[in-house]
């Protein structure tokens, strides 16, 4: 990408998220549903999503999101609550009292990696 400055955002959302800063917007919403619906009804789903912004009076944006699912070792804290230490889940229940990013499994798909990039308005 020519212009790093154009980058805007790089975000990681989920359906399921730990912090409430990691929310889904309105389009990163659209785009977890879709690949929940690929995962669930077409069996696969594609390496990157793009997505085109159109805001009334801004410059287009473009969203790149690429799937996330979840490695072994993520499952220590993103994994089953029994198998957590009380320190371990008392710790991530005060940082975190809204937590709903646990039970997942290795290798599910946990959620999009998300790039915003701002078209060249000079165009």
């Amino acid at each position: 990408i020519k212009g790093l400055s154009r980058i805007t955002s790089v975000k990681l959302t989920s359906l399921k998220v730990r912090s409430p800063a990691n929310a889904p917007d309105d389009e990163d919403e659209l785009a977890l549903r879709e690949v929940e619906y690929l995962m669930n009804y077409v069996g696969n789903i594609p390496d990157l999503l793009l997505q085109r912004i159109d805001g009334p009076g801004a410059v287009r944006e473009w969203r790149v999101y690429r799937p996330l699912g979840v490695a072994k070792q993520c499952l220590t804290c993103h994994g089953d609550l029994s198998k957590q230490s009380p320190a371990l889940r008392a710790k991530i229940s005060e940082l975190y009292p809204e937590d709903q990013a646990i039970d997942y499994r290795n290798q599910q798909w946990r959620g999009l990696i998300r790039v915003t990039v701002k078209e060249d308005a000079s165009k």
